[in-house]
């Protein structure tokens, strides 16, 4: 993901890459999930 203009004319760095949103939501989704026990 190219962040270069929003860093370059907001001043703005992300604090995490794209790779680390993806395994976030990953794990939201998996903490989300019915598990079946219960």
């Amino acid at each position: 993901m190219d962040t270069s203009r929003l860093r370059d004319r907001w001043g703005c760095t992300p604090a995490w890459n794209a790779n680390e949103c993806v395994e976030d939501l990953a794990l939201g989704l998996r903490a989300a999930s019915p598990s079946g026990s219960g």
